[in-house]
């Protein structure tokens, strides 16, 4: 299944251990969560949640990233993130 790589990074711009990345699907509003690794990525949010765009917003603490959509574009078989990566800057 294809992913898209959410990277979290604080708003000096370090990578953040642990942010809880949550992309949800704004047609259907189904959502997938996940935490992000010692490297502050995340590969939670995948193809399962496509055609539809996907809104994907990251939580430290009391810290929260502005809202990004991603669009996957679809073929016979899979699903591509547009962009396939992401990185999302906590507010300070």
């Amino acid at each position: 299944m294809v992913s898209l790589k959410v990277e979290v990074l604080s708003a000096d711009g370090a990578r953040i251990r642990g942010a809880t990345v949550t992309g949800t699907n704004v047609t259907s509003n189904i959502s997938i969560t996940g935490v992000t690794d010692g490297q502050g990525v995340s590969t939670a949010i995948n193809e399962s949640l496509a055609p539809s765009p996907v809104r994907v917003v990251a939580t430290a603490g009391s810290k929260v990233s502005p809202a990004h959509q991603v669009e996957w574009q679809c073929d016979g078989c899979n699903c591509q993130p547009e962009p396939s990566t992401l990185e999302l800057r906590l507010n300070p």
